[in-house]
């Protein structure tokens, strides 16, 4: 797993089998690609026993919170701990770790989110209450590893039946939204429930959450993001027809009150003939919507794709209708990991898997705000190298690129399996150094300055040959609100300005807008806000 620095670089975090079990380990990558802690990482978990599902989360701080499921305690006691590392690659807490749950019964699924505090919220799945049973249990950590609310965690979902598989957003003010699989309808149709939880452990909505989708099919909860004022937007495969076999991919819109704000079944974002459940995956686009990647198909022979959209706070589809092809090519391309690139678009990596090669590959692909793939149909490479590499994982570097790790067999029959990392810019290249790339781009555009602005903002753009320019503005909803042809200008750097009017002349009002600059075939865009 992986989690911003907050300074260009990473945390990696993975599960290690040097010692002949599973253990945790640690490292920290600059942006320049340097390890800072100790070679091949800091132990987070060294104890007997295995551990697995680790979820890892930013500290604020520059260094990490992860938690995981822990069988120190026998194969048939499957325990939550975490641990804090921080910016030095000191190890914060207990050695091996806090327990969060150590309740007779299987705890399952841990998935986690900073508390603004240097602590942490952790929800999972619980079976403390007997095997036919599961429910849904929450804990708050403290910076200091000290648990917050009641011993063992405090129930979010005690319904009869099974509650399962849950994802947690953050709501802005140090609480969080957990949304779940539940079975309280009957095995065959799992509907979907959230709750809200405050900082203080109390849940601000009914007891055991609020029906997100009920609909007589079943769901799957797969990916949550927050939506910026309290609630959360959050994706789901809906299964129907004969043994499930077909599948649709649905997003939904919760408030800050447990109001459901779009259609009450979902807002449909694909109906192909295959979506995996666990590779959809949401990040938002940075006004108050969301994006989504998953791995789908059209049936046809030629495997599965990576496919993306966008919709806005409205729950209105932004793109192509079933999603905009990231790659369309030949084979299978599955895992997609999202995130935001600060820009209104997004940064989508995957695994790549070429027919009739006996190697998988990591490819990265970046599409715009408006839906434009800007890194062609086949992505960027991020790693060819021989045998498999798998499982990505991405985090914006802050500047518009990101990292990506993975698990790499590049050494197997040496080693086994290794974890890599590597740092792509905006413009699909690996950089060499800080603030440097491989090679000049045939466009660099600087983010506007100053943002947000009231009257006027200006961008710098650096062009390698003569070229035509021209700038064009869309809102948030996509439509084009002011076209400025530049004309050619020379090989070199510019700078340009933006009065913040329409084409009309007319001032736009206050919000977030996007910035595309085009030149010779081209096109780079910035998110812009205008605050009068």
């Amino acid at each position: 797993m992986i989690t911003s620095d907050g300074a260009g670089g990473a945390i990696v975090c993975w599960a290690d089998g040097r010692d002949g079990g599973a253990d945790l380990y640690a490292q920290r990558i600059t942006s320049a690609g340097l390890t800072l802690w100790t070679a091949d990482g800091v132990a987070v978990c060294t104890a007997p026993g295995f551990r697995f599902d680790m979820e890892t989360v930013s500290d604020g701080v520059g260094g990490a919170i992860g938690v995981w499921i822990d069988e120190r305690a026998g194969a048939e006691a499957d325990d939550i701990y975490a641990q804090r590392v921080s910016a030095n690659g000191i190890v914060l807490w207990a050695a091996d770790g806090v327990p969060i749950c150590a309740v007779p019964g299987e705890q399952h699924g841990p998935v986690i989110m900073g508390d603004g505090e240097g602590g942490a919220i952790i929800a999972w799945g619980d079976g403390r209450n007997g095997t036919s049973s599961t429910d849904i249990y929450a804990q708050r950590v403290d910076a200091s590893g000290g648990p917050v609310w009641d011993a063992g965690g405090i129930a979010l979902c005690a319904s009869p039946s099974w509650q399962t598989e849950p994802a947690i957003a953050s709501d802005g003010i140090g609480g969080a939204i957990v949304v779940w699989e539940d079975g309280r309808a009957g095995y065959e149709d799992a509907d979907l429930y959230a709750q809200r939880i405050n900082g203080l452990g109390e849940a601000l909505w009914v007891p055991n959450g609020v029906p997100v989708c009920e609909h007589r099919t079943s769901q799957s909860a797969t990916s949550m993001v927050p939506d910026g004022s309290g609630g959360a937007i959050m994706a789901w495969v809906d299964y129907f027809g004969i043994q499930w076999e077909q599948s649709n991919l649905y997003v939904q819109h919760i408030g800050a009150g447990g109001e459901i704000l779009w259609d009450e079944r979902g807002v449909g974002l694909s109906v192909t003939v295959f979506q995996d459940p666990n590779d959809v995956v949401l990040t938002p686009d940075g006004a108050g919507g969301a994006i989504a990647a998953w791995r789908g198909s059209s049936g046809s022979s030629t495997g599965t794709d990576i496919y993306a959209q966008r919709i806005d706070p409205m729950g209105n589809t932004l793109w192509t209708t079933n999603g905009v092809s990231l790659c369309d090519e030949p084979g299978e391309q599955h895992h997609p990991a999202i995130a935001f690139d600060g820009a209104g678009g997004a940064i989508v990596a995957w695994r790549d898997d070429a027919p009739g090669l006996n190697n998988a590959d990591i490819r990265a692909g970046r599409i715009d705000p408006l839906g434009v793939v800007l890194w062609g149909n086949q992505g960027a490479p991020v790693s060819t190298a021989v045998n498999d590499q798998l499982f990505p994982a991405i985090v914006s570097d802050g500047g518009g690129g990101v990292v990506v790790t993975w698990t790499d067999g590049r050494n197997k029959a040496v080693s086994g399996y290794d974890v890599y990392a590597q740092r792509i810019g905006p413009e699909g290249m690996v950089p060499t150094a800080v603030g440097r790339q491989s090679q000049t781009p045939g466009l660099v555009v600087s983010p506007n300055v100053p943002n947000p602005f009231t009257t006027s903002t200006s961008v710098d753009l650096h062009l390698d040959d003569e070229s035509v320019v021209e700038i064009r503005v869309y809102d948030v909803r996509g439509r084009l609100v002011r076209r400025a042809p530049h004309g050619t200008l020379h090989a070199g750097s510019h700078r340009l300005q933006f009065d913040g009017r329409d084409d009309a002349g007319e001032f736009l009002p206050s919000g977030v807008y996007f910035f595309r600059v085009t030149a010779n075939g081209n096109s780079t865009a910035r998110k812009i806000v205008i605050a009068r």
